[in-house]
Order: C-alpha cells, then sequence, then structure tokens
C-alpha cells in the first residue's frame, strides 16, 4: 500500500520532480533547455514555473557580469536576453526589461568589445528602451525618459507699476557695481606698482654685473690672456645677465597688463557711479503716466 501511495503522488506531481533544479554549474546547453522548458511558445505541455525561468536567468547574468572573453560575453548576453524577454512575455513586469537594459550596458562599458558585439548590445538596449515607454514607473527609468505632462504656455505677465523701493534699489545696486569695479582697478594698480618697485634692484644688479665685467675685460686685455678664474667669472657674469634680462621683460610686460586694466576698471567705475548721481526714470500704470527725477548730492 505505501508503494502505491508513492507511486500515485509521483504521477500526481508530473514534471515538477522530474526536472530537477537548475544547477549552479550547469553549462550553457542546461540553461538553454531551461528557458525552453517555460518558453509558451516553445513548451505548449508541461510549462516550466516563472521561478524556475528567473533561476536561469540570474545564472545567465551572473556569468555575464564575471566574463571576460568576449566569446563567453556574447554567451551570456543571448542566454540572458532570451530569458528575459521570455519572462517579460509571460509577466509583463518591467523588472524584467530593466534587468535586460542593465546587462546590454554591461556589456558596452567593457574594454574592447568586438564591433559585432557592440552593436547587438546597442540593438538590444535601444529596443528595451522603447518597450520601457509603456512603464514610466519602471526603476530604471530616468527622470528625462518619464512620460511627462505636455507643459502649460506661461501667462502673459500684466504690466505692473515699479514701487519706488524698486526704482531706489535700481541705482544702488549700479552704485554697488560700480565701487566694486574702482576696487578692482585699484588693486590691480597697486600691484603694477609693485612690479615697477621690483625691477629697481633687478637693474641696480643688472648695472654693477655689466661693469664688473667691463672691468673683467679690460684686465684679461691688458694680461694677454685669461686665467681659469677670470673665464668662470666672465660666465657667471654673464649668466646674470640673462637671467636680469628676462626679469625685466616679465615685470614690464606684468606692469604694462595691470596698468592698463586696473586704469580701464577705476574709470568704468567712475563712469558708472557718475552715471548713478541722477537718472530721469519714466513711469506708467493704471493711475497715469509720467517721468520721476533721481538724483544723488
Amino acid at each position: 500500500m505505501p508503494a502505491r501511495v508513492a507511486l500515485l503522488t509521483a504521477v500526481l506531481a508530473g514534471p515538477a520532480l522530474a526536472a530537477p533544479p537548475l544547477s549552479p554549474t550547469a553549462d550553457n546547453t542546461a540553461i538553454l533547455d531551461e528557458i525552453n522548458a517555460a518558453d509558451p511558445t516553445i513548451t505548449t505541455t508541461d510549462l516550466a514555473s516563472i521561478e524556475r525561468l528567473l533561476a536561469a536567468a540570474e545564472l545567465a547574468e551572473a556569468r555575464l557580469m564575471a566574463a571576460v572573453e568576449m566569446k563567453h560575453v556574447a554567451d551570456q548576453l543571448a542566454l540572458t536576453a532570451t530569458a528575459r524577454k521570455v519572462a517579460y512575455a509571460r509577466t509583463g513586469e518591467s523588472i524584467h526589461l530593466c534587468a535586460l537594459l542593465a546587462a546590454a550596458e554591461h556589456v558596452l562599458e567593457l574594454p574592447d568589445v568586438p564591433a559585432t558585439l557592440a552593436a547587438e548590445a546597442t540593438d538590444l538596449r535601444d529596443e528595451t528602451r522603447k518597450e520601457l515607454v509603456a512603464h514610466p514607473d519602471a526603476a530604471c527609468m530616468q527622470p528625462s525618459e518619464r512620460a511627462r505632462e505636455p507643459e502649460q504656455p506661461p501667462e502673459a505677465e500684466q504690466p505692473r507699476e515699479l514701487s519706488k523701493s524698486a526704482e531706489m534699489q535700481m541705482p544702488a545696486q549700479r552704485h554697488s557695481r560700480a565701487r566694486h569695479l574702482t576696487i578692482a582697478g585699484s588693486v590691480l594698480l597697486g600691484t603694477a606698482a609693485l612690479a615697477a618697485i621690483a625691477l629697481i634692484p633687478i637693474q641696480v644688479r643688472r648695472v654693477r654685473a655689466y661693469d664688473d665685467l667691463a672691468a673683467l675685460l679690460a684686465d684679461v686685455e691688458q694680461a694677454g690672456s685669461r686665467i681659469p678664474e677670470q673665464a668662470q667669472r666672465m660666465r657667471d657674469l654673464g649668466a646674470v645677465g640673462e637671467w636680469t634680462r628676462a626679469a625685466k621683460i616679465g615685470l614690464g610686460v606684468s606692469f604694462a597688463a595691470l596698468a592698463t586694466v586696473g586704469a580701464g576698471l577705476v574709470v568704468g567705475g567712475r563712469l558708472r557711479s557718475a552715471l548713478t548721481r541722477a537718472r530721469l526714470t519714466p513711469y506708467g500704470g493704471p493711475q497715469g503716466a509720467g517721468l520721476t527725477l533721481w538724483g544723488r548730492f
């Protein structure tokens, strides 16, 4: 009797007991068989459960993320795409499209992807994004890709009369900008002055070096020959002449640039300040129109 009960149970359980769970070490053929067993377009009877299909999809995805050789990457991408498309067809859940999109983008981010594989991943990514349009609330949808309601045209602003405080603030802001320009120009002029002052000791050192060199040349000419110490001294004085010349050029250019910009800013600031001392401002509103004379004394 117990043997008959066990046999009847096995018959009623059908393929659920006949097909063992997918092993983590299963090869690609076993994964594909598991996917086909859950695909209603291939298997018409004893369709495998969605859980077994997802187990096969997750195994292919894990191997895809760990794959290094492009051949293995291509194989696992194909298995992942097949499994997730079947899962989406059976459930209609956007999570399968998001997983498929992640797999395609992972392949495109790998280095040295062959052109054929890159084209396949690109097509897969683009097709998946088109299908995700029907799922605006999917977790993988970017804010810019979500369906948005049409924007309403902005309402036309009604003309309004400027308040007295606003009229007073506008010249005040211009005066503040003018003051900032004047301060910035003054700082640049001060820096230019420092560059001019720095030229003085450099010029003094340059003149002394040339005087020493002239005296040394006179001694050599009088003696008719030069000793090694005199030759080294001449080279040292020549080096002094070179670096003082470069320093003079650099400081001179800096002085000219700083002085020019600084003077321009100071002049511009004073002109702005002068313009804000007296202003004639028109105004208009429901009660009438006129002119406002604003002055600063």
